[in-house]
This record gives structure tokens, C-alpha cells and sequence, in this order.
């Protein structure tokens, strides 16, 4: 069983770390967490793991710390089913920060525009 959640893991964070943009990264990642939810039907794993909507690279670094803290606290629980699950969801949200900096930095901040210039939307 872990091997297939290793295996998802690596196929997701692939998927995300190709990502073009932060649209792709959250869309990929609701998938994911949708895709938790449905396989914890007693609601028994943490919630920043199972619940939607994601408010952004903020809530992700929240849901990210706490669940680091909660694999801490099972660490020594060798029986705790949910460890391979945490450490799975901490690879997840660290490869989507990880990307989404990416993006930002490649990006670079926004110009101001010069008086008298005219932009034009993107996709435009």
C-alpha cells in the first residue's frame, strides 16, 4: 500500500512541478485533496489534507506547518497508518510552494506602467 501512495505521490508532484502557472498548480491540487477525501470516508485523516476550497499560497503554507506538527506528534507511533499519508500530503503542498515561487520568480514583479501606456490583458 505505500508503494502505490509513494508512486501517486511522485506522479502528482511531477505533475505540479510542470505546471505552467499557479492556476494549474491549485487545480492540480484540488484533485489531489479531492481525491484524499474520497478515499477517507470515516473522515479520519487531518483536515488540512482532506478539506477544499484552498485559499492560496498562504493557507498552503498554514495546512503545511500543521501538518508537519502532526506528523511530529505520531513520529513515534510506529503503528499510526496516517504517517505515510501525512508525509505523502507535506511532499504534495512543499512541491506546490515550490513551484508557485517558481512561477512568481520567473514572472518577476509587475512593471507599473509609464504614464501613457496601454497594456494589454493577457490571453489578449
Amino acid at each position: 500500500m505505500a508503494h502505490k501512495q509513494t508512486r501517486r505521490s511522485v506522479i502528482i508532484r511531477d505533475a505540479i512541478e510542470r505546471a505552467g502557472n499557479e492556476h494549474e498548480i491549485f487545480f492540480l491540487l484540488a484533485a489531489y485533496v479531492e481525491a484524499v477525501r474520497c478515499g477517507d470516508q470515516l473522515n479520519l485523516l487531518p483536515w488540512q489534507m482532506r478539506d477544499l476550497p484552498l485559499a492560496g499560497t498562504d493557507d498552503i503554507k498554514m495546512r503545511l506547518h500543521s501538518l508537519q506538527l502532526s506528523l511530529q506528534r505520531i513520529a513515534s507511533d510506529v503503528g499510526n497508518k496516517d504517517h505515510c499519508l501525512i508525509e505523502e500530503a507535506i511532499t504534495v503542498y512543499q512541491a506546490v510552494l515550490r513551484r508557485a515561487a517558481q512561477i512568481h520568480s520567473e514572472d518577476g514583479p509587475p512593471r507599473p506602467a509609464q504614464s501613457g501606456e496601454v497594456r494589454s490583458l493577457p490571453g489578449g
